[in-house]
Formats: C-alpha cells, sequence, structure tokens
C-alpha cells in the first residue's frame, strides 16, 4: 500500500457510554493503528480525595477494561478476552527504563524498581514495599496510583490499543474497513482495586466504582489514492484464549504426591499458531497481587505439550521454575519484574529486599506470584493436548482448583470483497 504524508488527528468522543460498556464508531477511512485511549479509569463519586483507593500495581488504569472488541458493523474482526491476564503480562514485557518513563505515568502502574541512597533499610509491614520503590514516607503503597474522586480530577490513563489488540499491533496502517467501531466492556468488581484501610479518610466497606468518559485518538491517513480502498485482504496475528480447568488437589492425597491431567484442545485446531502462552488464573488475592494480576507458581509443575501426536517439549517438558522462565525469555521476551515473583518459595538473607522469612510483609507477597511461561509453535495444529501435573502442598489455597488459561496467537485474515466482510483462519 502506498501510504500518504498528510496525517489528520481525530479526537473521537464515543457515541455510546454507560457503566457496562463503551463505543466509538471511526469513519470509513485510512487509520493508523497507533490508535490511543486516554482519560482512561475509574473513579468513586461517594469518597473525597486521598481515600486510599488505587489501581493495582501491574494492571493500572487497565484494571478498569474486561474486554477490547473490534467490528465491522456486526463482525467481531478482533477481540481481546481475558484482558487483565494478558494485559499484566504485556505491561511487564518492558525494560526498567520503560517501566519508569511510559508504564508509570500512562498506565498508572506504579511498577519500575528505584534505587534508593538509604543503607539501612529496616523492614516494616507498613513501609517495607514502599522503600523497595523508593517512595519512603509517601502515603501510598508501593507506587499505586488513587482513583479519581470525581470524573474530571485528571486521575486517569493513557494505554496503547495495539499493545491488546492483534490487528493493530500486526499492521502499522489500516485498510478502508466499512463501519469500523471500537468496544470498550468495563469492569467495576470492587475487590479488583485496592483500599488501604490505614489510609486516613477511607470510607471502609464496598466500594461504587464508575467508568470516566474516555477519548479515542487516531490518525486518519488522507490523500491516500481510493483505488486503494478497493477489495482486500489483510492477514494478522489474532489472540486465541483457552481455559483448562486444574482439579483441587485430593482430600487423601500426601504432601508431595503429583496429580496429572490431560487437555484436549479445541480451539486451536486447523489454526496456525505462532506461539502458546500460560497464565495461571486464581480466585484470590495474595496481599497487594489482586487475583486478575497474579500467576502463582505450583509446587512441582509440569508442563508438557502433544502437538499433532508428538511430545513437543525435550524430556520431561518444563518442569523447573527457571527453565518456565527461560521458555518465556525465548519467545516472549523478558519481564521487568525481581525474579522472586518467578519462584515458589525464596529467601533473601541479606534483608535488602525481601524480608526475611515473614510472608506476611509486602515486599514478600511478590515472591511466587507471577508464574508465566511461552512455547513457540509457529505450526498448523490438527490436534493440541496440554498436559499439566504438579504436587499437593498440604496448603489450602495453594492446592485449591485454578484455570490454566492458554492464549494462542494464531494466525487470521480479514478480507473485504463488494463491501462485505469476512473473517478466516
Amino acid at each position: 500500500m502506498s501510504l500518504s504524508n498528510s496525517v489528520k488527528t481525530h479526537l473521537i468522543d464515543p457515541t455510546v457510554h454507560n457503566n457496562s460498556r463503551t463505543e466509538f464508531r471511526l469513519d470509513d477511512a485510512f487509520w493508523a493503528s497507533s490508535m490511543r485511549l486516554v482519560d482512561l479509569g475509574m473513579y468513586n463519586p461517594n469518597c473525597a480525595t486521598d481515600t486510599g483507593l488505587y489501581y493495582p500495581s501491574i494492571l493500572g488504569v487497565m484494571a478498569a477494561v474486561k474486554k477490547l472488541t473490534l467490528y465491522s458493523g456486526g463482525t467481531i474482526i478482533d477481540e481481546i478476552q481475558e484482558l487483565p491476564s494478558w494485559a499484566s503480562i504485556q505491561h511487564l514485557r518492558t525494560s526498567n527504563q520503560g517501566s519508569e518513563d511510559i508504564n508509570r505515568f500512562e498506565l498508572l502502574n506504579g511498577m519500575g524498581l528505584q534505587l534508593t541512597s538509604e543503607d539501612n533499610w529496616s523492614f516494616d509491614a507498613d513501609t517495607d514495599y514502599k522503600q523497595l520503590y523508593g517512595n519512603n514516607n509517601q502515603a501510598r503503597l508501593h507506587n499505586q496510583f488513587q482513583i479519581a474522586a470525581e470524573s474530571d480530577d485528571q486521575t486517569s490513563g493513557a494505554v496503547s490499543l495495539a499493545d491488546y489488540l492483534g490487528l493493530l499491533k500486526s499492521n502499522p496502517v489500516l485498510p478502508k474497513i466499512p463501519e469500523l467501531r471500537l468496544i470498550v466492556d468495563w469492569n467495576r468488581t470492587a475487590s479488583d482495586y485496592v483500599a488501604d484501610d490505614d489510609a486516613p479518610n477511607n470510607p471502609g466497606g464496598a466500594q461504587t466504582y464508575t467508568p470516566i468518559r474516555p477519548t479515542l485518538i487516531a490518525d486518519e491517513l488522507v490523500g491516500v489514492p481510493e483505488g486503494q480502498a478497493q477489495d482486500f485482504k489483510l492477514p494478522f496475528l489474532a489472540n486465541i484464549v483457552e481455559r483448562h480447568v486444574v482439579a483441587a488437589a485430593d482430600a487423601g492425597a500426601a504432601v508431595g504426591d503429583a496429580k496429572r491431567q490431560s487437555f484436549r484442545s479445541s480451539a486451536f485446531r486447523n489454526r496456525y499458531v505462532k506461539d502458546l502462552t500460560f497464565f495461571n488464573k486464581v480466585t484470590t488475592d495474595d496481599g497487594w497481587m489482586t487475583a486478575k494480576q497474579r500467576s502463582p507458581c505450583q509446587r512441582g509443575e509440569v508442563l508438557q505439550l502433544v502437538v499433532n501426536g508428538q511430545k513437543y517439549l525435550p524430556d520431561q517438558g518444563i518442569d523447573q521454575e527457571a527453565q518456565k522462565l527461560q521458555y518465556f525469555n525465548d519467545t516472549m521476551g523478558s519481564l521487568n519484574l525481581p525474579a522472586p515473583a518467578f519462584y515458589e518459595s525464596l529467601t533473601d538473607t541479606s534483608g535488602r529486599v525481601l524480608a526475611t522469612g515473614d510472608r506476611s510483609q509486602p515486599s514478600n507477597q511478590l515472591v511466587g506470584n507471577f508464574s508465566v511461561t511461552s512455547v513457540r509453535v509457529e505450526d498448523n495444529i490438527d490436534r493440541l493436548d496440554v498436559e499439566y501435573t504438579r504436587q499437593k502442598t498440604g496448603t489450602a489455597g495453594k492446592d485449591a482448583a485454578f484455570t490454566l488459561l492458554c492464549f494462542g496467537r494464531c494466525a487470521k485474515q480479514l478480507e473485504v470483497r463488494n463491501g462485505q466482510v469476512r473473517i478466516s483462519y
């Protein structure tokens, strides 16, 4: 496609905005994929300022969004389900400098490790994580940003939609897609946000969150010859998610006993799969790590894939914590988290990063709470089986059932012919 040198920036208001969803409608034009949502977030109309209500650290303002969907008329052309889990991974796929310069001030997620001049740290349940992130003597915990008390008090974020939607990530410029619409589904579940009960003026009790009215910023390429707006085929990588329920440990089993399960995939049959990413989705919080942004490490975890009837991973599969992390690094790149996040248990004998031996302290709550992995496939799938094993710990929370999310980036094609849209794999 020959591109125009003229770009016109549009600030697009939603055509529908309520507590459940917001819809944007774009004119039939050539749009750049660098679309951004600004003024994104929630506010709590029943609270004063400085109440101690915060966005989760990893998700930031994206905790407010349940799902993103792109439509052409009534046809879904791209979407991302299980957005909090996928967004947690994407937000951490950056350098520490990237988190400091971009994520902290646009996503409002408070990540990025800071250096401090203090040499003699002493950890305390209320202050140690502030020290870890270089924010001593501040009221908020671990650099979280406060949720707005009013819709116009400027406590909101900005996100690039290409970080979550494969169609935008795969193509720098979109062809003229008829009746293009973006739907934002909101998440108002109070438990997915953080309330610091020790903060001054915290109202306590159940909270009510209301979405701020966002704006879509999009660049239109003008002057593109109309002949390029005719029939076309546009390939891209789309995210498909499949859910596998890992059963709870057997009540009569001994500590250390392994339980193996096998799951037959249906979502990826007859698909070209570039890679698969696995996330342990649980339903319980662990201190400041809220449920939807944590992927807890499991004891004795083993993951093996059987692709088209053949074992895909060498030897026993992924059977070590460090190996699990290495597979992710080789496939998706590194994550901006301290190493303890990837291990079930780890002790810092120096006491300078982790509070030695005390799981209740906020810094220790990062340990074992973000264990993810990815595997390159790059093949057509006729049959896929996921074999999963973990050991019993004897701890109720760690032995509970959870959902193993499998995100697959699959080849997809958008075709427009005679004004009609068709999606194929």
